[in-house]
Parts: structure tokens; C-alpha cells; sequence
């Protein structure tokens, strides 16, 4: 069952990255604002651009600009999309939230969480573990964290040797040297499936379930997919600790980074 699971969502994956358009446009730079009837605040630009979804996750995208409305589909992070240039603030599941009026590659139109939609980016996931910057020099290093691999970022800002990019999301940016990341989409594909597969109760089937599929063997973090495996089917043992009591074994729970955003069913 679990199996039939994954391969459905592998399935998906490749489906919906089949659509994603390869390239960035321009940013328009004119932009007017105006009032609706309600009062609600519209931004017209004056040009659609290409945008990135940056959510840790699926992003629901609605047909109104409104939490309760219907659903019209879902983002995987690090979708290539397009910011169609309308702007509108509307209930969101706690206060108001910025939506961004978007169109998938296939067409489908919907109002999406701005926090979570970078227009004018680029996607591409990391490689190795990357260091983060403050700024775009050597001296300011203070961000205290790294990015590991198989993240999945939006790149806002190319400066040649240095990189901005959104991580999390619209005002979660870090400065980054390039040369440690992947614009493949297999291997964006392949990072968001992994996720899933380690968030989910079989591990061990997830990614044996993507190793099964023809078309990520190609995908840079194959190797990666096998030592994980490994790691969970075999587990180190437990070290012990004398403030434990007599057999007992004490172990240290992981640090997992918290998120600031909703719960996932709650959060689009």
C-alpha cells in the first residue's frame, strides 16, 4: 500500500514538472495601484513575470483571494510559475494575507500566499552543504546556519560570485557563493520527493520507491538516496550514558528546524 502510495506521487511529480517553463523574464518595473469598490487595495503591473513557489511543501492556490475559497491546485516547491501581476489582500487563516495572482505552466490560474511566491527567480537546489552570508563578501559571516542539500531555493539576485536567494520564504534571503547547486529540474523533482519520503512513516519504501523509477537515475542525488538508505537500514547503536540508571540508554532527540508558518492543513 505504502509503495502504491509513493509511486502515485513520483507519478505526479513528473507529470506536473513536465509543464514547468525553462526560463525568467524580465521584472516589470512600472506598477499602479488602485482601490476597489470594497476598499481593497489592488497592484496592477503592468507585465506578468516568472516567479518561483518557495513553500516547504504543497502551496494550495484558490480561485478568489480568499482562505475559504475553493481550491484550484498545489505548488511544489521550487515550481517554475507565473506571477500574473495582481495583488490582494484577503483572509488568510490567521489576519490577512498578500495573495499573488499565479498561472501554472498548464494554464490554471488561482490566488496563492504571496509569503511563499518569489517573482522574478530562479529555481535550483543545493548540492553540498553551503555556507550562508549576510552580504555579498567574505567578512560578514554571521548567519550561524547552513544550508544542507537536496534544499530547494529561489534564486533573487545574481551577482556573478555571489548569489541572493530565498530559502524558506519571501523574507527568509541569504547571500550564497554559487558552484554548489543543481537548476536541474530532475533533481528539484527528486529533492521534493525525498522530503516526502523522510516525512513519511515507511522511509525505507519512499526512497526505494524512487530509485525504482527510469527517469531520476540520472538525478545528482542518487548517490545520496542510497546512503541514506543504508543509514535507516542500519541503525548505529545507542550510545550509552552514565547519568542513565542501570540499562537504560539515553538518547539525544534531533534538532529539527522549526517553521513559522500554519500547519500544513491549515497553512494555505
Amino acid at each position: 500500500m505504502h509503495k502504491k502510495l509513493f509511486l502515485f506521487l513520483i507519478i505526479f511529480s513528473l507529470v506536473g514538472f513536465t509543464f514547468i517553463t525553462l526560463s525568467c523574464d524580465k521584472k516589470a518595473d512600472d506598477t499602479t495601484t488602485q482601490a476597489d469598490g470594497d476598499g481593497t487595495e489592488e497592484i496592477i503591473v503592468a507585465e506578468p513575470v516568472k516567479a518561483v513557489c518557495i513553500y516547504d511543501g504543497e502551496l494550495r492556490f484558490r480561485k478568489e483571494p480568499e482562505y475559504e475559497s475553493g481550491i484550484s491546485g498545489t505548488l511544489r516547491k521550487g515550481e517554475k510559475i507565473t506571477f500574473l501581476g495582481r495583488i490582494e489582500e484577503g483572509p488568510g487563516y490567521r489576519g490577512n494575507w498578500e495573495y499573488y495572482l499565479i498561472q501554472r505552466s498548464d494554464g490554471t490560474e488561482g490566488w496563492a500566499w504571496g509569503d511563499y511566491i518569489i517573482p522574478d527567480a530562479a529555481p535550483a537546489v543545493i548540492v553540498t552543504k553551503t555556507t550562508t552570508y549576510d552580504q555579498n563578501n567574505d567578512v560578514q559571516i554571521n548567519m550561524d546556519f547552513s544550508l544542507e542539500p537536496m534544499t530547494i531555493i529561489a534564486i533573487v539576485e545574481d551577482k556573478g560570485s555571489w548569489l541572493k536567494v530565498a530559502y524558506k520564504n519571501k523574507d527568509k534571503l541569504v547571500w550564497i557563493k554559487p558552484g554548489t547547486l543543481s537548476y536541474a529540474d530532475i533533481d528539484i523533482s527528486v529533492a521534493n520527493l525525498v522530503k516526502d519520503a523522510l516525512d513519511s512513516y515507511d522511509k525505507v519504501t519512499g526512497l526505494e520507491s524512487i530509485l525504482e523509477i527510469d527517469a531520476f537515475r540520472d538525478s545528482i542525488f542518487i548517490n545520496n538516496i542510497h546512503e541514506t538508505l543504508f543509514e535507516l537500514q542500519n541503525p548505529e547503536e545507542p550510545e550509552m550514558t552514565g547519568s542513565a540508571g542501570e540499562g537504560e540508554v539515553t538518547l539525544t532527540p534531533d534538532e529539527s528546524e522549526t517553521t513559522d508558518t500554519p500547519p500544513a492543513d491549515n497553512a494555505q
